[in-house]
């Protein structure tokens, strides 16, 4: 993440978000605790010692800064709606290269793993096939790469099919699309009416 962008979030997340600063901790100090720990897999402990924090307040920052990025995704990740699925992005309608394959696409559906930390007797529904304990995470974009969906995750022993299950049964708000239009997806993933998967 570069300065400029990393800067942004901290404004961003400050001014919309309510996220503040304390008398010791600043918020892009907050900011970057959470990061470490999300982005680099770091234990609080680790991260407590990189900024001189101790545990408690490594915690106390990370949920503070968890809290606003939630509120952040609220805003940003938004679930197209029937209508917008069955509307052609032009993009795509204009370009003779892709659109005799492609006129009823309407996105993208990829998971992936994200390493977790759980508790030694819960280890094994986490286990993943890379042997590490882990969340499937399934997340759809739009032709503009715009995240449309996001699935918070299954136990990593879940298949992606499992994992697309999981969320078509249990997300009322899970964009199915409509009728002749589909979904580009991995092997991973089920060949079915509105899902189209690479073999």
């Amino acid at each position: 993440m570069s300065l400029g962008v990393f800067r942004s979030l901290c404004d961003i997340l400050e001014s919309k978000y309510g996220l503040h600063p304390t008398l010791n901790v600043s918020i892009e100090e907050s900011v970057a605790m959470f990061l470490r720990i999300c982005g680099h897999n770091e234990v609080q402990k680790d991260v407590g010692l990189r900024f001189g924090r101790t545990q408690e307040t490594v915690n106390r920052k990370f949920f503070e800064v968890l809290r606003a990025t939630e509120l952040l995704a609220c805003d940003y990740v938004k679930t197209p709606t029937r209508r917008e699925l069955l509307r052609i992005p032009e993009r795509l309608q204009m370009d003779r290269r892709y659109w005799s394959y492609f006129s009823g696409f309407v996105g993208a559906v990829d998971g992936v793993h994200v390493c977790v930390k759980v508790k030694p007797e819960l280890q094994g529904m986490y286990w993943n096939r890379h042997d590490r304990t882990s969340f499937n995470i399934m997340a759809i974009c739009d032709l503009n790469m715009l995240f449309t969906y996001v699935w918070n995750g299954a136990p990593g022993s879940c298949h992606d099919t499992a994992v697309l299950t999981m969320a078509q049964d249990g997300d009322s708000d899970f964009p199915l699309p409509p009728g002749d239009k589909y979904y580009v997806d991995d092997s991973g993933y089920p060949n079915k009416q509105g899902f189209f998967g690479s073999t």
